[in-house]
């Protein structure tokens, strides 16, 4: 039921493209079923079948559909010993070929024209799928991530939806594709002798019974093989990002062993998830094998002995109609075992895609930043769990413009404070307050906007130096973010650069130095011009006379702004017009420089 929710939430917007590929794959299935009457005629011309006797029936005398179709037949008939008597059965069975292919050539244009709007369904439906999932995870709260892996999020959106796509296109064949390949030959069967079908029908409950039992057991082991896989992609990640500390540290060994180690218990599960559903295309095989040979061993003694009021020639073509169900019932097996696979996987997108991110979904009702006038901390408490609290009624009052300082032990809960103001918490208690209003009930997306953040953990896309400064924002122009660069200096840095403001820094960064990629976060802060810009630990990377220049640079762009700084650095805090001092959560001390130092 999971994976049929999931396949019927998108299908909908493709409803016109849908009609039409259901309407062409069932005139395909008809065309196939109707291509087959033409053994008949092949095999009487062939084994001298006597049709002597045989007259023309009036369809209008044909009270069901029995008879009608019986009628059909009797006519068809009824031509054929014509065209023998006048033509030769040489001639019939050159016509009965020729009909035969070109019913062959016609059921394949049909087929090939439905998938033709199959695939735009299909991944139309994997780009939604895409879409919706990486606007849910932008938009996953920061905390989301202090009890889930980095990599096991990436693992779910990378192998699993390919899993859950894979089962779409099997879903696609069950439901339409395998569904009318099997229902208009079992119309048919049914048309030509109900008693032979029913006989077939009475041996499926036990067939699916076991392939259900094993199908469930692919899905257990798909969903171990897919936490595993999750767990890989976390060492990856782990490794990547902490590639300095594991050569540094000489653990490359240590490293290597456990990412074998879990690797090979990956591989295992999904061994035996792949042993068992192989198992599908034999299970199917035996089973339709098993059939045909019942029918052929009832049906061939009630022709033999004269028992039955089908020829022989009708016979074979009902068997051979039947056989052609073999393909759809394997294809179907097949489907049905990657749809409980897809399952599996699904249950793993569903930890993500049931997140709460309503709070983080607002969309800014101005395209201006609000002006930023006073912010308040007011008896503020905090903890990522409730035994540890961070901040203990913590107080502050900052008025603009001015430049301020938070500073304390490291712990202490002053980048948590600041990730109260931007609410990637919200607090336990007491209030946070801008020009007076509590921030909660601030639209979040104005609330974020309106403030410039440079934290201590810089972070640079794989882009040009332009593109990490401006972040794309198309009212920003060269000359805007130049001048920045060239307060902060670091504008003749860049332009050494092989090309540039269009230099490619790299994945975080990597082609530039710690100091640089400090420099262009603060350029990236500056040239939002917000009212306010904090700056937490932003300057750590920076010598002396680098971080004294780029001071002076802010604070001449800055002009009638508040500056809040985060620091252990006094060289960073000396000419601040207020310090808070943190201690074991609480604001113990604010005043300037000389008294609060």
């Amino acid at each position: 039921m999971k994976f049929l929710r999931l396949f019927f939430r998108y299908l909908p917007r493709y409803k016109g493209k849908l009609a039409l590929y259901v309407l062409f794959t069932f005139l395909g299935a008809l065309f196939s079923v109707f291509s087959f009457t033409a053994i008949i005629p092949i095999l009487n011309v062939l084994f001298d079948i006597p049709d002597a006797g045989i007259e023309l029936a009036s369809l209008a005398d044909a009270s069901s559909l029995k008879e009608v179709f019986k009628a059909l037949g009797n006519n068809m008939m009824f031509y054929l010993q014509q065209q023998i008597q006048s033509k030769g059965a040489s001639h019939v069975l050159l016509m009965s070929c020729l009909f035969w292919v070109g019913m062959t050539i016609l059921k394949n244009c049909l087929t090939y024209t439905s998938s033709l709007f199959r695939a735009p369904i299909r991944h139309g439906i994997y780009r939604d799928m895409r879409e919706e999932l990486f606007t849910k995870i932008i938009h996953l709260p920061v905390d989301f991530f202090a009890s889930a892996y980095k990599g096991d999020v990436m693992s779910r959106i990378t192998s699993d939806i390919i899993e859950v796509a894979a089962g779409i296109k099997k879903a696609f064949n069950l439901l339409i594709k395998d569904a009318i390949n099997i229902l208009i030959p079992l119309i048919t069967l049914l048309t030509i002798s109900w008693k032979l079908t029913v006989v077939t029908l009475l041996m499926l409950p036990a067939y699916l019974w076991a392939f259900n039992k094993v199908a469930l057991i692919v899905q257990r082991h798909t969903l171990r093989a897919q936490n595993l896989m999750g767990t890989n992609v976390s060492h990856f990640d782990q490794m990547m990002n902490g590639l300095r500390l594991i050569k540094s540290s000489a653990i490359e060994n240590r490293v290597r062993a456990d990412f074998i180690r879990q690797n090979e218990e990956t591989r295992h599960q999904y061994v035996i998830r792949n042993w068992i559903a192989d198992l599908s295309y034999p299970l199917s095989e035996i089973f339709m094998t098993s059939v045909a040979a019942v029918i052929l061993w009832i049906g061939g003694n009630t022709v033999i002995s004269g028992a039955s009021t089908l020829g022989g020639a009708v016979f074979i073509y009902f068997l051979v109609v039947f056989i052609s169900m073999v393909s759809p019932v394997m294809s179907a097996t097949d489907a049905f075992f990657g749809i409980r696979q897809s399952i599996a996987c699904i249950e793993r997108l569903e930890f993500v895609l049931n997140v709460d991110t309503s709070k983080e979904e607002s969309i800014p009702s101005s395209t201006d930043a609000m002006h930023i006038d006073s912010i308040s901390v007011e008896d503020v408490s905090f903890g990522y769990n409730q035994d540890t609290p961070v901040l203990t009624e913590a107080n502050l009052h900052i008025e603009g413009p001015g430049r301020y300082a938070i500073v304390g032990q490291s712990g202490i809960g002053k980048t948590t404070l600041i990730d109260l103001l931007f609410r990637f918490h919200d607090v336990t208690s007491g209030e946070i307050r801008i020009n007076g209003d509590d921030i909660r009930g601030i639209n979040l997306a104005d609330l974020r906007k309106s403030i410039s953040y440079v934290n201590q953990d810089t972070f640079l896309f794989n882009d040009t130096i332009l593109y990490n400064i401006t972040l794309g924002d198309t009212m920003l122009n060269l000359c805007d973010v130049e001048s920045i660069c060239q307060a902060i200096g670091i504008h003749d840095f860049i332009q050494s650069l092989p090309k540039g403001y269009l230099t490619v820094v790299g994945d975080q960064g990597v082609c530039l130095s710690c100091g640089q990629k400090q420099c262009i976060a603060i350029a990236r802060a500056l040239v939002r011009r917000n009212s306010v810009l904090i700056l937490d630990e932003a300057t750590s990377g920076l010598d002396g006379h680098t971080e004294e220049k780029v001071l002076k640079g802010i604070e001449s762009i800055r002009g009638k702004s508040t500056i809040l700084i985060i620091s252990h650095r006094l060289s960073a805090i000396k000419d601040v017009d207020k310090i808070f001092v943190l201690k074991a959560g609480r604001t113990v001390a604010e005043g300037d420089h000389r008294t609060s130092i």
